[in-house]
């Protein structure tokens, strides 16, 4: 039975006496190392399977054996074709027949398992070094966003200020009454710019009561040269109060969604903005009745990369992953189903508190 167990065994197995001589080895050992039994036995171990710079390591070894120790160990041995492989070895103290007292050793292959540990390190090391990357990149970012909100705002108030006492003096231009919009704009970018820095890096933001319904016309009303240069009519039906907890920011997600619907779907010649209010939250949808965008595009352009298609200019892919990730942090979903007859309904859901 014991016979049995030796010579059927997968693993590699050799019986060494004293003087490092092999006595016998099985099938598995022959398969594991690339010798026969004929070849090995009466030879030295040492000789044959252990790499000159670990020879003092396999004395000390079998030393520990001869001293009855149980030795269970990792470590590299090499085949008859020179290659060398990682094995663990198990080995303890026999007496074999009537002979002196022997060493019993289990080889079996680990050069796999190593080669995956080596690897996950190697990749454990990468992403630490990724990860020191990105943080540094992201503190960076944030001092950049502090300069120049720091910066930007003395001129731009300068700017707001003078066209401010233009607009008095001339009511009626137009000119100034945009260089009016877009100053105040810049002022609200600027002062925004922190908010949205957190929003990029997921920490949370102030929240404060707002209502939709008195903001989103607002934010229509700024739109009104550029509506009025596409030929474009907007249509709001809002309910008297759509009153939410959230951050000035989500302004942007309306900002995001006019301009996308003048920007690719002027030809439509018209825009909805309609407003829901549910028990616990409130739903704003802005429709559009320009190019259908495609079914399969509708998951992935909320994606930051990904660029809507059919306009007169290419979107930068940014503004909707942007629009998003404001709903988020906002515990909102945005998405965009198609209209009908033709067009798109851009849409976002956010709660109420």
């Amino acid at each position: 039975y014991f016979q049995q167990l030796f010579n059927n065994s997968p693993q590699g197995i050799v019986i060494l006496n004293k003087q490092d001589e092999i006595l016998n080895i099985n099938k598995g050992f022959e398969d594991l190392f690339q010798y026969t039994r004929e070849e090995l036995v009466g030879k030295k171990l040492a000789y044959h399977i252990v790499p000159d710079r670990l020879k003092e390591e396999s004395t000390r070894y079998s030393e520990r054996v001869f001293k009855d120790e149980v030795v269970r160990t990792e470590t590299v041995r090499k085949r008859k074709d020179g290659s060398e492989i990682h094995v663990s070895i198990l080995a303890f103290p026999i007496q074999f027949g009537d002979e002196d007292p022997a060493i019993y050793a289990i080889y079996s292959d680990i050069t796999d398992r190593v080669r995956y540990q080596e690897d996950l390190q190697a990749s454990e090391a990468r992403f630490r070094t990724l990860a020191n990357e990105l943080s540094a990149m992201n503190d960076m970012k944030e001092t950049l966003l502090d300069v120049i909100s720091h910066d930007l705002r003395n001129p731009a108030g300068v700017i707001f200020s003078m066209t401010d006492l233009m607009v008095q003096e001339d009511p009626d231009s137009e000119a100034l009454q945009l260089l009016k919009t877009s100053s105040e704009d810049l002022l609200s970018v600027i002062e925004n710019a922190t908010s949205l820095s957190r929003v990029a890096f997921g920490e949370d933001i102030q929240k404060e009561s707002l209502d939709l319904a008195q903001l989103i016309p607002r934010i229509v009303q700024d739109f009104g040269p550029e509506l009025k240069r596409n030929g474009l009519e907007v249509d709001v039906d809002l309910p008297d109060s759509l009153e939410i907890q959230a951050n000035r920011l989500v302004s942007e997600i309306f900002k995001n969604y006019l301009s996308n619907a003048i920007k690719y779907a002027a030809h439509g010649k018209r825009i909805q903005i309609v407003g829901v209010r549910e028990p616990h939250s409130v739903t704003v949808e802005v429709r559009d009745f320009g190019t259908t965008i495609p079914g399969d595009q509708l998951q992935s352009i909320f994606t930051r990369g990904v660029r809507l298609e059919g306009g007169k200019k290419k979107g930068r892919g940014l503004g909707l992953a942007i629009v998003k990730r404001i709903a988020e942090v906002h515990n909102g979903e945005v998405g965009v189903r198609p209209n009908s007859p033709k067009g798109n309904i851009f849409y976002v859901t956010l709660p109420v508190k």
